[in-house]
């Protein structure tokens, strides 16, 4: 898996992989408003899988 931290937020490249979105290639729009596009679901799932694993184990410890 690539580095996400290594890809740089630009409306014409996935934030997950890095791929490059062109011509008839589809582009999946989660956060429009900083510019963040995905290739596809599991490029969003691995982007945002850190982050929610980190909320559901503050749950988790939370929870009775």
């Amino acid at each position: 898996m690539r580095d996400v931290s290594a890809v740089s937020v630009s409306s014409d490249h996935c934030a997950a992989c890095g791929k490059h979105l062109q011509g008839d290639d589809r582009a999946l729009f989660v956060e429009e408003e900083v510019g963040r596009v995905f290739c596809s679901e599991d490029c969003i799932t691995a982007h945002f899988q850190p982050e929610i694993d980190s909320i559901e184990k503050d749950y988790f410890k939370h929870r009775p």
